[in-house]
């Protein structure tokens, strides 16, 4: 039998800031779950049904789906899907805040595939707030304090994979970020009075990102 320790459970700002791990450690993540009750038989449903999303510690709210336009039915993140021949894929992001974290600022969608026996992914900016770079996006260092007039507090947006082969066997998700907010030794400084540490990121980009949609090569 092994024991866990949570260490820094109790820990106060400046022995958070003296850590010698503190570059890579973050705050927990989060798992959500689609369920259509609050039940225990329907969490696990969801579960096995991989209806489910992440998120890196905030409550973004995050839904994928795709469907063909032969087909009526559609099918949301965690589902295997038969290609279809005559009709590309279209897919569905609804994104919203977490109402006390920063606005939403970007979708990627990333496609993964294989040709000849080899793995391939591509990463692919879908929609934009403002710009797809982070750089649009100022962070008062000395506050914290999110500018809400960043971003947006929800994103809707849909997109068709132009270069689908039904032969072909892919995967697809989505990921959903948020602007640039002050990282947790950025709040513990300013709490304690100092500057922030230089040899670390003052802020982070936090984010959700879905279960992936599988569709089968029609060949198959």
């Amino acid at each position: 039998m092994t024991l866990g320790v949570i260490r820094c459970l109790y820990c106060t700002a400046e022995t958070r800031l003296s850590n010698s791990n503190r570059v890579n450690n973050t705050p927990g993540g989060l798992a959500a779950i689609w369920a259509d009750q609050n039940t225990r038989d329907a969490l696990f449903d969801s579960m096995q049904r991989k209806e489910v999303y992440a998120t890196s510690g905030t409550r973004i709210r995050l839904k994928f789906s795709v469907n063909f336009e032969s087909q009526q039915e559609t099918h949301p993140m965690g589902s295997t899907v038969k290609a279809d021949m005559d009709n590309r894929p279209e897919f569905s992001i609804v994104a919203q805040k977490d109402p006390l974290e920063g606005p939403l600022h970007k979708v990627q969608l990333i496609k993964g595939w294989t040709s000849n026996g080899i793995a391939l992914e591509r990463v692919l900016d879908i929609y934009c707030s403002q710009s797809c770079s982070d750089e649009v996006f100022k962070v008062d260092l000395k506050t914290c304090e999110i500018d809400q007039q960043q971003g947006e507090d929800e994103i809707k947006v849909s997109w068709t994979d132009e270069t689908y082969k039904p032969e072909q066997n892919a995967f697809y998700y989505v990921r959903v970020l948020q602007v640039p907010t002050c990282r947790w030794s950025t709040y513990d400084s300013i709490a304690l009075g100092i500057q922030p540490p230089d040899d670390i990121p003052a802020t982070v980009t936090e984010m959700a990102w879905s279960s992936p949609i599988w569709i089968d090569s029609a060949n198959e």
